[in-house]
């Protein structure tokens, strides 16, 4: 009986090992995933980080490790782990570039994905993604518009469900009271102080008024004990320019005070949409990307 050639046993031998790489590729992920839902993060990825060197045609490494940069924050160097044209690494970058400020990359990956052979479902994913830049930049009008057309034409439930919620929420916003920087300059111009009050800013406007109050009445005080004496009004002229400076900066500061509760009402609308629907645990779920559970 002949002994099999060199090739041959070179052949088999790789056979023999094809079960061993298969399950060492499947223990990363499986162990990574692991650190994952147990939320060690730099754990998790070390795991990603060697299974995706030891097979580099892996993805899935690749994306779950920018996951675990994404958890802590680190939307910018999450992206460098994102190269690829595959739907979830593109989705996932998408959602990095938002958070990292990236707005180019964010509309170049959006309209690539818009233009592939992805799904119609991944496809509504986008378009529904891609509407809050629309939310960040506070141009609701176009926003509605946006999201109106998309719950018209999207046909993935989730999407429809997701849009319709948007809407709803954008009611609620344009519904809320704004207080008015005009009225509030026109207050604290009748009595200082009460524009900050009005625009909810209470200490700001008693602050105001006390100061403003102060000062005016300290000039008043000054001017008649000069005109009494028969003297010089220079102290009081002076007092009373730092009286009108505090009265003035009372105004503007009603102005600001108006502006920085609606400024607030808005911050609040924009986090709640970002809170409930357009979150990590939204992205990561419609992205595609799943994680062992059975650990």
């Amino acid at each position: 009986m002949s002994k099999p050639s060199n090739t041959a046993q070179a052949s088999l031998l790789i056979l023999c090992m094809i079960p061993f790489w298969l399950n060492a590729e499947k223990s990363h992920e499986e162990l990574g995933d692991s650190y994952y839902k147990a939320r060690e993060f730099s754990l998790a990825r070390i795991e990603y980080d060697r299974g995706a060197g030891a097979f580099p045609g892996n993805k899935v490494l690749p994306a779950k490790s920018a996951l675990t940069l994404m958890r802590e924050n680190r939307f910018r160097d999450s992206i460098k782990h994102l190269e690829g044209d595959e739907f979830s690494l593109t989705y996932l970058r998408m959602f990095a570039s938002l958070k990292a400020g990236f707005r180019s990359r964010f509309l170049l990956d959006q309209g690539n994905l818009l233009d592939s052979n992805a799904t119609a479902a991944q496809k509504d994913f986008t378009r529904l993604l891609g509407g809050t830049l629309y939310l960040e930049d506070g141009d609701y009008q176009v926003a509605q518009k946006y999201f109106e057309k998309l719950q018209g034409e999207a046909e993935d439930e989730t999407v429809r469900r997701v849009t319709s919620q948007t809407l709803t929420e954008m009611q609620k916003f344009e519904q809320l009271p704004r207080k008015s920087v005009l009225l509030a300059a026109g207050l604290s111009s009748i009595l200082p102080g009460s524009g900050q009050i009005y625009s909810g800013h209470v200490a700001d406007g008693i602050s105001s008024f006390a100061f403003t109050s102060v000062v005016c009445g300290s000039a008043a005080y000054m001017n008649h004990l000069e005109t009494k004496a028969k003297s010089s009004h220079t102290g009081s002229i002076v007092t009373g320019l730092l009286g009108l400076g505090f009265y003035l900066v009372n105004i503007t500061g009603a102005v600001a005070s108006a502006q920085r509760y609606n400024n607030y009402q808005e911050r609040k609308f924009q986090q709640n949409i970002r809170e409930r629907f357009f979150n990590l645990d939204f992205v990561e779920k419609s992205s595609g990307i799943v994680f062992q559970t059975n650990f």
